[in-house]
């Protein structure tokens, strides 16, 4: 699991809505300003049984900054490149495969950076599946524009 503080859970699959082949598809846009102002703005973005989570790290500029990829898996292997720009993108895309553990986070940065992973945690998905976001620390805040779910 992850330590961050729960800000946003909304459901997207009830109990046994999910087959084998589903694919979850959550695009969201937020603040860019306010991740480069300064502190610490990075959250993890995901979805959960309930219990067990599959959550992406996204970066602030800070971490970009300091060589950290724009987005990972919070709790997994993962790729471990880089990117050349130091911006923070408005919006991020992630992917995942929730009986496989597998998830892929895509970023404009670079004429497209992705980041493929396997999570650590299998979510039982006869429990349904929500979005979950958190913030890794109690003095983040966050301004998103919209989520789009597919």
């Amino acid at each position: 699991g992850s330590t961050g503080e729960k800000l946003l859970e909304v459901p997207l699959a009830g109990p046994g809505e999910l087959d084998y082949n589903s694919v979850i598809k959550i695009t969201f846009a937020f603040d860019p300003d306010q991740a480069t102002a300064g502190t610490d703005h990075d959250v993890h973005i995901g979805i959960t049984d309930g219990t067990a989570q599959n959550l992406f790290w996204i970066a602030d500029a800070s971490n970009i900054n300091s060589n950290e990829p724009p987005c990972r898996p919070l709790n997994g292997a993962h790729e471990d490149n880089r990117i050349t720009e130091s911006n923070v993108p408005g919006q991020v895309t992630l992917m995942f495969q929730p009986f496989h553990k597998y998830g892929a986070c895509y970023t404009a940065q670079d004429g497209g950076y992705v980041n493929v992973g396997r999570f650590n945690a299998q979510l039982d998905t006869s429990k349904g599946v929500s979005l979950l976001v958190e913030r890794a620390h109690a003095t983040e805040t966050y301004r998103y524009y919209y989520f789009i779910i597919e």
